[in-house]
This record gives structure tokens, C-alpha cells and sequence, in this order.
């Protein structure tokens, strides 16, 4: 009988494939760059890790409180990509307008959050070697009081005083809003971004809410109007996701085998 030879778990761990943060190409162990921060991104390259600082990871980066490395949930590794995706960004930040009512309390950005609870949908008939195909879903968007995630959201606070600081040096006028991204057991964020929301797109979606609820049922409650509205920008994020078949999002991928 032929004898089969072991593997052990350290050598298996070596072959293991590995997805850039930045780029999503699969790479071994052996050819990984880590965060020396965080000690939970990895990059393909040095350039990879340069662009996904800039774009992400400085906000999202902070040292466990305990020195141990958090579990990389798939669904929040996918919500790296569409943080950094403009198209997708401007749904959420129309999403933000309405959610916080930035065109009657503008000052709401500085009292709420966006909280994004996301998943990683598994995609029917899709698997690879035993490894199941899942998609980015977002299960949840709803606003947060600011001052609720200093115990489980630090980064919060600090993301919004970075952006304000941001947009005063260079004279912008945008609002800037906190989206941050958790899985369902809504654990710490690994996700947290700013964006400035400008004046324009909240003038529009003043506009959006007038027009929508003059042409409502007077018997309808005034909130009737956002939640329809929401809802609606929800189901367009939802489709220009799932109608993503190529991948170019880069809002799927392959679950690492067990």
C-alpha cells in the first residue's frame, strides 16, 4: 500500500491563497505584505499597500486593544471595495441625506453616523475546489447616534474629526458623514470611512423628498416619504451589485477552505 505523506497544518497554511486587500489577487503566504500596524491587512505589493492606505486603510487601521488579530469577516473584507468605489459611495451618500435629514439639520452629521450591517451572500451554484462563491450584501443601513459608538465604534469619533479637519483645509463646504460597515453580530467595525456629502446633492435630495410626498396620500405619515425613498436608493445599490456578473466591483469572491 502506498503510503500518503502528511501534511502538517503549518505547511498547508503556507499554501494557502491569500487575497490582496487593495487588488483582491490571490497570493501565498509566503509573498504577503502585512499592515505592521493592524497586523490584519495584506497586500500583494508595496504599491498596493500604498494605494489602499490612501483610499481606506488609514482611516480603518487601529492595533487590537489586546494584541490579537481580529477575525477577517468575509463580508466586511468585501465592504473594502465598495468603500472605494465612487459609484457605489454616491448611493450611500444620497442614502445619508435622506437617512439624516442633512437638508433640514445639516448639523446631524456631526450627531450620526451611518451604520452599514453587511453579509456575505453565498451565490447559488458557484463554488471553486470545495470553496463557496459569496457576494457583498448590505442587510441593514440605519444612522447611529455618534455618541452611542465610543464604547464599540472608537474609530467613529476620530473618522469625523478627521474629515472636519479635512474639509477645512481646503475650503470645502460638503458635510462630512461616518459610514461604517460591521458584520451581523455587529462587532467592531474593521470599516470605518468619512465622506463629504456636497451642498448640491443634499439641495437634491430636498427636492427628491418634496416631490415624492406631493404625489404621496395626505393620509400617509410624513415619514412614509424618506422610508420610501430609502428604500428605493437601497434596491439601486442591491441591483448594480447583483448585476455585477464580472466582478468588476470586485464585490465577490471565493471563501478560503476551512
Amino acid at each position: 500500500m502506498s503510503s500518503v505523506p502528511l501534511v502538517t497544518p503549518q505547511e498547508r497554511l503556507k499554501e494557502m491563497q491569500r487575497p490582496c486587500a487593495n487588488c483582491d489577487v490571490n497570493m501565498k503566504k509566503r509573498e504577503v505584505l502585512r499592515c505592521a500596524r493592524c497586523k490584519q491587512a495584506q497586500y500583494c505589493s508595496r504599491s498596493c499597500q500604498k494605494a489602499h492606505w490612501k483610499t481606506v486603510h488609514r482611516i480603518a487601521c487601529d492595533p487590537p486593544e489586546d494584541g490579537s488579530t481580529p477575525h477577517r469577516d468575509p463580508a466586511v473584507r468585501l465592504a473594502e471595495h465598495l468603500v472605494s468605489n465612487d459609484e457605489l459611495m454616491l448611493v450611500l451618500k444620497k442614502y445619508a441625506a435622506v437617512l439624516l435629514n442633512l437638508y433640514n439639520e445639516p448639523e446631524n452629521c456631526t450627531k450620526f453616523a451611518v451604520h452599514v450591517i453587511c453579509a456575505a451572500r453565498p451565490i447559488e451554484g458557484e463554488a471553486l475546489d470545495g470553496r463557496q462563491k459569496v457576494m457583498f450584501s448590505h442587510k441593514e443601513i440605519v444612522r447611529v447616534p455618534i455618541d452611542e459608538t465610543e464604547r464599540r465604534q472608537p474609530s467613529v469619533k476620530k473618522c469625523l474629526s478627521a474629515s472636519m479637519a479635512d474639509l477645512a483645509r481646503v475650503g470645502d463646504t460638503a458635510l462630512p458623514v461616518v459610514f461604517y460597515f460591521t458584520n451581523e453580530e455587529g462587532g467592531p467595525a474593521v470599516i470605518v470611512a468619512a465622506r463629504g456629502i456636497p451642498l448640491k446633492l443634499i439641495e437634491d435630495a430636498r427636492e427628491t423628498v418634496h416631490s415624492v410626498r406631493s404625489k404621496a396620500p395626505r393620509t400617509l405619515p410624513e415619514s412614509w416619504t424618506c422610508e420610501f425613498i430609502t428604500l428605493m436608493l437601497s434596491m439601486e445599490l442591491r441591483t448594480k451589485i447583483e448585476g455585477d456578473t464580472e466582478n468588476e466591483l470586485k464585490l465577490r469572491r471565493y471563501l478560503p477552505k476551512d
